[in-house]
């Protein structure tokens, strides 16, 4: 008798929580939107949400964001560029991102504005 009333509090629980849960998180874009929409350096908006799951970077700076990186080969070409500036004073070197800074890869839904 003991298990059968555990078994319909367990459904009961189990019930209320599948049908309670849209009323408890009434707007996930909303809520999805306030954990991606991070404070950056470069001002980018979230300009829709996608319905497939799509892979982006994060460059951070001393642990601040600076931005989401909508195309990576851009910025590594930017950075090959200003290396041949000084390619000719420092042969046989690379120039690349410093020790405190990281590019975070990341999977969300969110659509940010392109502003590299």
């Amino acid at each position: 008798m003991k298990k059968v009333i555990a078994l319909i509090i367990s459904l009961g629980l189990a019930i209320g929580i599948v049908i309670g849960l849209p009323y408890v998180i009434k707007d996930i874009d909303q809520l999805q939107a306030n954990t991606i929409n991070e404070i950056s350096l470069v001002k980018q908006e979230i300009l829709s949400y996608s319905k497939q799951e799509h892979t982006y970077k994060k460059l951070y700076a001393n642990g601040q964001l600076v931005g989401v990186i909508n195309d990576i080969d851009y910025l590594n070409s930017l950075i090959d560029l200003k290396y041949e500036d000084y390619a000719n004073d420092f042969p046989n070197t690379e120039l690349g991102f410093g020790e405190d800074v990281s590019i975070v890869e990341e999977t969300s839904y969110v659509n940010f504005e392109d502003v590299d």
